[in-house]
Parts: C-alpha cells; structure tokens; sequence
C-alpha cells in the first residue's frame, strides 16, 4: 500500500478514539492532546503515565475493550492494542465506515499514516518512508532539529507579518512575490538567537522599501 498524498487535519473539536492503553498508546495521546480534539481513549488498562491526562480532565477514558459502538461517530481512530485479532477488526470496520483510522502494528491495516514531524512553531517539517522505516525517518527528523533552531518559529511570524503587509502597500503581484522570496531568504536566525528581533524587523522593513517605492 501507497501513502502518497501527505495532507494536514484539523482535528479542533473532532472526535477522535485511542483503543488502547499501553506505552504506544499514551504517546500517540500525547500528540493528539496538542491538536484540541475531543479525546477518549477505550482500554481495559491503562499505562500510569495516563493519570495525569485523566487528573487534568484532558481525556475521557473508559475501563472496556473495544466496542465498535463507541467509534462509529468518530472522525478519527487509533487502533493501538496489544492485540493483532482486535487491531485488524477496528480497521475493518473503520474503512468500511469511512474513519479515519492508524493502526500502530500493521501499515497495511491503515488508510492514514503519522509522519514523524519536527515543529517549530507553525513551520512543521514532516518526514515519511510510507511506514516502511520509521527509525530513519526519526534520524533525518534528528538532523534537521539541528539545521532548523527554534528561531524559525519567530521568522515564520515576522513573514506572516510582512506578508500581510505586502497585500496592501505592494500592488503589483510579481513584485509582491519577490519580496516575499527574498524576506524569506535573509539569513536572520543569528539576530534572532540573540533576541534581535526589532533588528531583523527593521532589516526587513528597510528591503520593503525598494518594492513599495
């Protein structure tokens, strides 16, 4: 099977099901809780690193095995048992439901993948081997934490910024893109690393002008 087609969900206030309770479990929970999406988790047990989700009222959690009925309305399911028989089964019945299901031990159980991602801020740099070699797909995700600091996360705002600007004082559209390219190419992140955010700012502004003028 081919996972040709990366895309990214908004999954804010969508239902979305975790059945299982286990190590594998509570990290895919980990990252789901950062998307705001209605998480219940269905487990006849859970890994005590899921208490503290349940103290913070971030999960609803049921003691129970799987039960196709609680997942009928979701948008979104994670099949992550210990259980090859019962794994299969919830993506069965999701595919044929049309939900979005993963299956943490068989690829070929899944209509969807979860890329490896690194983020930095709202610049989120996704890695995929189609699930054929998640090992290095984490290294690649390892050397790029390296090349991209967190500093891109204040670039990104200070090009929505820009961008933003361009709409309304840079008329003409090829003009506006070549601004656009060439603020995206300034080599910032050292100003940025010492906190010289107005300095990259004004670096900016100054480029600005010899479009706007």
């Amino acid at each position: 099977m081919d996972f040709n087609y990366p895309v990214s969900l908004n999954l804010s206030g969508k239902k979305v099901v975790v059945i299982g309770g286990g190590n594998i479990a509570q990290r895919k929970v980990k990252d789901l809780l950062k998307t705001k999406c209605v998480l219940e988790v269905y487990a006849e047990e859970i890994d005590p690193n899921f208490h503290r989700y349940l103290e913070e009222r971030k999960i609803k959690y049921q003691e129970q095995s799987y039960n196709e009925e609680k997942i009928t309305d979701a948008f979104l399911v994670i099949a992550a048992t210990n259980n090859r028989e019962i794994n299969h089964a919830i993506s069965v019945f999701c595919n044929e439901k049309g939900i979005l299901v993963n299956v943490v031990d068989e690829r070929d159980d899944c209509n969807f993948l979860v890329n490896t991602v690194l983020r930095r801020g709202d610049l989120s740099i996704s890695v995929s081997t189609n699930g054929k070699a998640p090992a290095l797909a984490k290294r690649f995700i390892k050397e790029l934490d390296e090349t991209y600091p967190v500093e891109y996360a204040i670039f990104i705002e200070l090009l929505y910024e820009f961008r933003e600007m361009a709409k309304e004082q840079i008329a003409d559209q090829e003009k506006r893109s070549e601004f656009l390219r060439e603020i995206a190419n300034l080599d910032v992140v050292s100003d940025l690393n010492h906190g010289d955010i107005e300095k990259v700012r004004e670096r900016m502004k100054q480029c600005a002008l010899s479009y706007t003028e």
